[in-house]
């Protein structure tokens, strides 16, 4: 991090990096990366550093206290839901009855073992097949 004046600790890295893209494995504080042979690099919405690159790299990273290059998730994009699927969502909300004030009150009837739902596929489990609703 450009103009950062305290004592940094050194540390090399040897990783092999999902392609395209892959997480860069960084220790707290990280504040400098150098010998990093990597095409593109930019720090994600949940705080992390991705990067396109060859499949091993070997680099040092430098980190110790204060401002790092990864860091916590932007909160206001991770609430967010895209236009296109609050319609979807909405549907799941209704039909699980998630909606109230308390969050915790509506996960007392959720159970990884029920049947299917209007929302699953015939045929499929879906990404909601370990949250079924408990039926009577």
């Amino acid at each position: 991090m450009p103009g950062r004046t305290n004592h940094l600790t050194g540390v090399n890295i040897a990783c092999y990096l999902e392609r395209p893209k892959g997480l860069l494995p960084l220790p707290e504080g990280s504040a400098r990366l150098e010998k990093l042979p990597v095409y593109t690099m930019q720090k994600n919405s949940a705080g992390a550093v991705v990067v396109e690159g060859p499949g091993l790299v070997i680099f040092d990273a430098f980190y110790g206290p204060g401002e790092t290059l990864d860091g916590p998730p932007d909160i206001k994009q991770d609430i967010s839901v895209p236009d296109s699927e609050v319609e979807a969502l909405d549907k799941v909300i209704e039909e699980f009855q998630l909606s109230g004030n308390n969050p915790a009150e509506p996960c007392k009837g959720l159970t990884p073992f029920s049947r299917p739902t209007s929302a699953t596929p015939p045929g499929r489990t879906g990404p909601f097949s370990a949250i079924r609703a408990k039926q009577p």
